[in-house]
């Protein structure tokens, strides 16, 4: 793959928001809709990529067991892996 692969384009012709889950509607309202078509970064970091920590699995400011680990109160998906280990921002 390669940063060659973070770079490439592409573009996009349908509605990213058509026929997808709840919970990924919730992380798309986070950015404006696009006009299309609209050309786009084949792989790429978006705020839709990240998925929030909800409370039961955030871990607790007093918690004795974990107090040296730093947990991100965000996941990222898989996309956003891919970007990170490609070495280079589209």
């Amino acid at each position: 793959m390669g940063v060659a692969s973070a770079k490439r384009t592409w573009t996009r012709t349908l509605d990213d928001r058509a026929g997808i889950s709840w919970e990924e509607e919730k992380r798309k309202a986070r950015l404006p809709s696009v006009e299309l078509p609209v050309e786009e970064y084949v792989l790429a970091d978006r705020i839709d990529h990240l998925i929030e920590r909800t409370e039961g699995e955030q871990m607790p400011e007093d918690n004795p067991w974990v107090s040296r680990l730093l947990l991100p109160n965000t996941f990222i998906t898989w996309e956003k892996c891919i970007t990170s280990r490609s070495g280079g921002e589209p």
